[in-house]
């Protein structure tokens, strides 16, 4: 009985022990870090957008995904949410950029503001301003959009 009761306790130790290594390996989808970071800010209006450009630091001239968000007051990254798939493009050689909802984070103006159409605007306003970035071919710049952006 003693020698089950040992062996049950090692194979506990040795799934709590595996648990969490898988656990903490997987933080760091939640961390920018190994990539190219630049805060770009563009103008729309009287709001002005802030967002932050993510790249591959070994790639030049790297495809784009803009990221458009869907309803509600989006954050650039999504409150952490969009990071793994962030991290996910970025390494796999596409650059994204991704900005604060106006009136969101470090963006001025009011989402609640907008119509569609802004919101299509606002997309095609962050393209030129992507466009214009140093090290970037604006040919391969595209749209990745949830929900209400989809």
């Amino acid at each position: 009985m003693r020698k089950y009761v040992l062996r049950l306790i090692f194979v506990m130790l040795v799934i709590g022990i595996g648990a969490a290594f898988w656990a903490v390996r997987g933080l760091s989808d939640f961390e920018l870090t190994g990539h190219s970071i630049r805060e770009v800010s563009f103008e729309l209006d009287d709001a002005v957008l802030s967002g932050t450009l993510v790249m591959p630091s070994d790639a030049t001239n790297p495809p784009i995904a803009l990221i458009v968000h869907g309803d509600g007051a989006q954050h650039r990254f999504s409150n952490g949410g969009y990071l793994p798939m962030i991290n996910t493009l970025v390494e796999s050689g596409i650059g994204v950029f991704s900005w604060d909802k106006a009136g969101v984070g470090e963006s001025t103006g009011n989402w609640l503001d907008q119509t569609m159409e802004d919101r299509a605007e606002e997309a095609l306003v962050a393209r030129q301003a992507i466009s214009a970035e140093d090290g970037i071919n604006a040919n391969q710049i595209g749209f990745l959009g949830f929900s209400q952006a989809g």
